[in-house]
């Protein structure tokens, strides 16, 4: 069974669900009902806000926010400094690159980059 590893140096209330296998770093903040899947990174000054769900095997880079209501599906990959906007969907197998914002839902999987955040390829 994985190991999951939690800095004690991060916020996280009652109501988050972390799956096994992540690992939450230093001074990330996990809001109310989010649902961490199996096997996901949360790198160091991130912050997952209320009702938001991570598939599996997600990687949320530093100083990330994904504001409320955010979907993210499995193996996805947020670059540092990025942004969403309340209740994105992002498919699985998308990567978002660093410091984009993210201001609707993505219907395609694939690599968005810029603010706000567009279909790379």
């Amino acid at each position: 069974m994985p190991t999951t590893l939690i800095s004690k140096e991060s916020y996280i209330p009652e109501t988050a669900s972390i799956g096994q296998g992540s690992i939450i770093c230093p001074e990330v903040k996990i809001m109310t009902n989010v649902e961490i899947s199996q096997n996901c990174i949360v790198l160091p000054s991130s912050i997952i806000n209320r009702d938001t769900r991570v598939g599996e095997f997600c990687i949320i880079n530093s100083a990330c926010v994904l504001n409320g209501g955010v979907e993210l599906g499995h193996n996805c990959y947020v670059g540092s400094g990025s942004s969403t906007k309340e209740n994105c969907k992002v498919i699985a197998d998308t990567t978002i690159g660093m410091c984009s914002l993210v201001l609707s839902s993505f219907q395609n999987m694939g690599t968005y980059f810029r603010s706000p955040a567009n279909f790379i390829r």
